[in-house]
């Protein structure tokens, strides 16, 4: 079922369960924040595909993730700051540009049809990004994971988020299945050298 959600786009990806902090000063971002928090509603975190002149509108991919505004601080220089998470994955239909400038998208629901089991040939991501987990600097994305070790849907999703790849290759991570991006996460951690 479609509904109408405002469009953020950005130079990154949001990954379903993953933490993603913004700083908004623009007022159609502004008013949109206001709009999510009074209504208790999300928007949709879509990656630039293509720069535009400046004054037009950015062009964008066509899914995207839902996101909920977890947190907020205005700060003294009247920039505001959310903490916002990933929820499901949304395709994005059709859209319009409301007079502020804020972009409005019919969305839907990318359905998840993965039912994945533990498998033992995950056993090496989940140590990977255990040992990850526990360097120094990795104590504020620590501390904003919601665990979930046993589903490989979360696992794959944490692996790709913390790897240092492209928007492009996050963006492709992003909308494949569970079973694809393990064997693309495999492929790249096998050239790094970290498997």
């Amino acid at each position: 079922m479609q509904r109408e959600l405002s469009l953020f786009p950005r130079n990154n990806v949001l990954y379903p369960s993953g933490v993603l902090s913004l700083a908004i000063y623009e007022p159609r971002y502004l008013s949109m924040v206001s709009d999510c928090l009074s209504h208790n509603k999300p928007f949709v975190i879509v990656l630039i595909s293509e720069r535009q002149e400046i004054g037009k509108t950015a062009k964008f991919n066509k899914i995207g993730t839902l996101a909920t505004i977890k947190d907020f601080n205005q700060n003294n220089n009247g920039l505001l700051e959310i903490v916002c998470r990933g929820q499901e994955l949304v395709r994005i239909f059709d859209y319009k540009i409301n007079q502020n400038g804020l972009i409005v998208g019919q969305v839907e629901k990318i359905p998840s049809i993965e039912n994945l089991e533990f498998l033992s040939e995950y056993q090496i991501f989940s140590d990977f990004l255990k040992e990850m987990l526990q360097r120094e600097g990795m104590r504020r994305y620590r501390d904003s994971l919601e665990e979930d070790w046993d589903n490989p849907e979360w696992l794959s999703y944490r692996l790709s988020e913390i790897l240092p790849l492209s928007q492009e290759q996050h963006y492709q991570l992003l909308t494949i299945s569970t079973h694809e991006r393990f064997k693309i996460l495999k492929k790249i951690m096998i050239h790094q050298g970290w498997l």
